[in-house]
Formats: structure tokens, C-alpha cells, sequence
């Protein structure tokens, strides 16, 4: 008998991820199923969500420390304090998203791991 598509143990990553996100997005689907929760197809664009969160966090946290290395360098400009501003208070919301979406998948402490 074949085996049920939707509740399979790894299910395929969304074509739009990137490589280091599919490879993320498995991840995810194994700790899962390891920890007993079997993922089915309505987690998919939940998981992939979750994914592109995290990797948009840490371009966030780039961003953020590109403008504070400006800013040692002259204290003084407007434009990379706001953005330094600005991209903090994005790291602490996206985080906070990402840990929300995490326990939301029965994932405790895998928002930013």
C-alpha cells in the first residue's frame, strides 16, 4: 500500500527557498518527526515561513552591524544611527515573530537555531 503524501516524515521544501533554507526547512521537518509530530502538507508554508523569517533576521543582523561599524567610525552621522536604530528594533520584532511561529510549531527554543 503506498505510503500517505501527507503525512510524510520530510515532505519536499518550497521550489522558492534557497539552498541553505531547504536545507533548514529539513531540519525543521526531522526535529519534528523526531520529536513525534509528524509534519503534514498544511505545515509546509507554515515551516517555510519560519525558514525565510530566520534568514531575513540575519540579514537584518548584518545590516545592523554594518551601521554600527559606520557609526564607530563617525559617531556623528544621522542616517547610520537611524538605520542602526531601525535595525535594531526589526531584529527584536522578527525575533520575537520567529520564536512566536516556532512555539506555534512545537518547536521551544529552535526560533534563531
Amino acid at each position: 500500500m503506498a505510503e500517505n503524501p501527507q503525512n510524510s516524515a520530510i515532505l519536499p521544501a518550497p521550489r522558492w527557498l534557497t539552498r541553505a533554507e531547504k536545507a533548514a526547512f529539513r531540519r525543521i521537518c526531522s526535529l519534528l518527526s523526531a520529536a513525534g509530530r509528524p509534519v503534514s502538507d498544511a505545515d509546509v508554508d507554515t515551516i517555510a515561513d519560519l525558514v525565510s523569517l530566520r534568514s531575513r533576521i540575519a540579514d537584518t543582523r548584518r545590516i545592523y552591524k554594518f551601521a554600527v561599524d559606520s557609526l564607530k567610525r563617525n559617531p556623528a552621522w544621522k542616517s547610520d544611527q537611524a538605520l542602526a536604530l531601525s535595525a535594531s528594533r526589526q531584529i527584536d520584532a522578527q525575533t520575537a515573530k520567529a520564536q512566536n511561529m516556532a512555539a506555534a510549531l512545537g518547536l521551544k527554543g529552535e526560533a534563531n537555531g
